[in-house]
């Protein structure tokens, strides 16, 4: 977004509604308030906006709808408001483009395709450029389970052309599909059947298939003459026995379409049952395996749940796992450009991880660096990408990864879980025991209050294969977990010790340290009267991954929020200008390509009904 410079000096004036509003968008883009309101402003030209309308106020009116749109492509009621707009001020040609860019960008939006239609049909005479765009309206939102206004209207229009066989035509496809009113659609198609000719209501095959059936029932009648009626009895059987499939098909979205409260865009957050019904949703549709309702669906979706990182993973993952790159990687695009702020980094870890596996390295090591530069000191980044990089046994780059991260750590949580990663690195993947010993034990001192540590700490020396090396080393670490200067709870020093203690037992050599052990734990444990000394307890099994998983938390926690649990409108933006320096966003310039390609979508549109026909 373009910032506007303002010169300072005795002769500054005061701020007009228009430049403080525009300030107020251009900090915060996510501030849909202010948006509104400067969208007003602009709209509240002095005579109104006529086709004498001055160019100044064209200029503003293009240059606030344009950002805001792109912004927010999902209302689909700002592009009614703005192609009304271009209505008045450039004629229809200019508010069809409007209506094209809308449909590009909300494809699947129903109420802007009828509006769409409803102004082709008042402003075009041909009725054939009209049908063509209630296919493509039919393509794009036909499957919807609430697409019955859009069927209705046309049917309708067909019928006011006098053109009933189309009317007719179109009642036949709509049959085949689950929507809300169902058993109305299907009542106004049977009204109208019996006034068609039999070759309309069937395929050529099947009413040859019908014909021989009732053909051999009038086998040796003299009287024939009911053969039609036989024939349209028969046909409505088919009818009857197909409605009722379709209708257990109704049946069975029901539930999940009477719990989705708001189906449109809003930047207000959807509360978690909402959230929770979009999932069962997704789970019952993937379940029955109908790829187009599927695809319908998740469309669907992400209008409501745009701002929600989890949706955009979950279809993307889906696309590929069906084999569509393309479609995902767009997907993915059309996610971190437009909807996800920069510092929301699950969906583009997702990413990193989505093209590690199309081989295209580069573009994921990239992807690393980028939530690096705009989370800085994201504990699950910088894990993913030391490993992403071991993968790709690149050993130096990883280490510097871990180390540089270290150095640049502020946080206490961050240090000692990048300090104890670091030493496995060291163990793991250099086989330098000696390295990871070294930083355990000169970190020692700064981390005694630190369980995570600890833990690590001793299971490391407990790891490795000379027995009396352990027994030694482990002494050490235990008598500064006992000490007075190691603040730990006393029921975690017991958890810790009991870990030493049951390697003596187990594979120890000396039988004194182990005696010596167990007494300091049973002294230990009197002193603790919140501590359980049943067997129970003491062989209660300790894992790594715990600990691990529980340290990784507490130190990322304070850095993001994940999307999913925090309201959307309080997602944080960068302070920059939403429409600075294309450099200082995430794969701007393929956002910007992708918008021209239609890439809002990110799907073929003809494909969908081809199922349904």
């Amino acid at each position: 977004m373009e910032e506007k410079k303002v010169e300072s000096g005795a002769n500054d004036q005061p701020k007009s509604e228009y430049d403080r509003l525009w300030e107020a968008v251009s900090k915060d883009p996510n501030d849909f308030k202010s948006w509104e309101e400067l969208i007003v402003n602009v709209e509240n030209v002095e005579g109104g906006i006529t086709p004498n309308i001055k160019s100044e106020d064209i200029e503003k009116i293009h240059h606030v709808y344009e950002n805001f749109l792109f912004k927010f492509p999902l209302c689909f009621g700002y592009w009614k408001k703005y192609s009304d707009i271009e209505m008045i001020i450039g004629g229809p040609e200019k508010a069809e483009e409007i209506y094209e860019k809308g449909v590009s960008a909300i494809h699947n939006s129903i109420d802007l395709w009828i509006q769409y239609c409803d102004f082709k049909i008042q402003h075009c005479k041909d009725n054939e450029k009209i049908r063509d765009l209630f296919e493509r309206g039919a393509q794009n939102v036909g499957l919807d389970f609430q697409s019955q206004p859009f069927w209705e209207k046309y049917v309708e229009w067909e019928e006011t052309n006098h053109e009933d066989a189309k009317a007719f035509a179109i009642l036949e496809r709509v049959i085949k599909i689950p929507l809300h009113a169902y058993t109305q659609l299907f009542e106004r198609y049977s009204n109208l059947s019996v006034t068609r000719p039999i070759s309309e209501l069937v395929t050529p095959d099947k009413l040859k298939e019908v014909e021989e059936i009732v053909d051999k029932s009038l086998e040796g009648k003299e009287d024939k003459s009911n053969r039609e009626q036989l024939i349209r009895q028969k046909i409505h059987e088919i009818k009857s026995e197909q409605y009722m499939k379709v209708q257990a098909e109704v049946g069975k979205r029901w539930e999940f379409e009477m719990e989705i409260k708001r189906p449109y865009f809003h930047v207000k957050p959807l509360d978690q049952y909402q959230l929770k019904n979009w999932r069962k949703y997704l789970d019952f549709e993937e379940s029955q395996g109908d790829y187009y309702r599927i695809y319908t669906l998740y469309e669907r979706c992400l209008v409501s749940c745009a701002l929600y990182e989890e949706f955009w993973e979950r279809y993307a993952k889906y696309l590929a796992s069906k084999g569509n790159i393309q479609d995902a990687t767009n997907i993915f695009l059309k996610a971190i450009n437009v909807f996800i702020p920069p510092n929301y980094p699950s969906i583009r870890l997702a990413f990193a991880i989505f093209q590690e596996e199309q081989g295209n390295i580069q573009k994921a090591r990239e992807l690393y660096q980028q939530i690096l530069a705009t989370v800085s000191g994201h504990i699950e980044t910088i894990e993913y990408y030391y490993n992403f990089e071991r993968r790709q046994n690149n050993l130096e780059e990883a280490e510097n990864i871990l180390s540089s991260s270290l150095n640049e750590a502020t946080e206490e949580n961050n240090k000692i879980y990048l300090t104890v990663k670091l030493a496995q690195f060291y163990e793991r993947h250099k086989h330098d025991i000696e390295g990871a010993r070294k930083l355990f034990s000169n970190s020692v001192e700064k981390f005694l209050t630190n369980k995570f540590f600890l833990y690590n700490y001793l299971l490391f020396e407990l790891r490795q294969k000379d027995i009396n090396n352990i027994e030694k080393n482990c002494k050490k670490i235990f008598t500064i977990i006992k000490s007075e200067q190691c603040t730990l709870l006393m029921n975690e020093k017991i958890t810790l010790g009991k870990l030493f203690y049951e390697f003596l037992m187990e594979r120890g050599s000396s039988v004194s340290l182990f005696r010596e052990v167990g007494d300091d734990i049973k002294r230990m444990e009197k002193s603790d009267k919140n501590t359980p000394t049943t067997s129970n307890e003491r062989k209660r099994p300790l894992t790594e991954t715990t600990y691990d998983q529980q340290q990784k938390r507490v130190a990322t926690q304070p850095l993001v929020t994940p999307t999913t649990t925090v309201t959307p409108q309080a997602q944080a933006y960068p302070t920059t200008g939403y429409y600075g320096d294309a450099s200082s966003y995430q794969y701007n310039a393929q956002a910007a390509a992708a918008y021209q390609q239609n890439y809002y979508g990110g799907w073929d549109y003809t494909q969908q009904q081809q199922a349904y026909q």
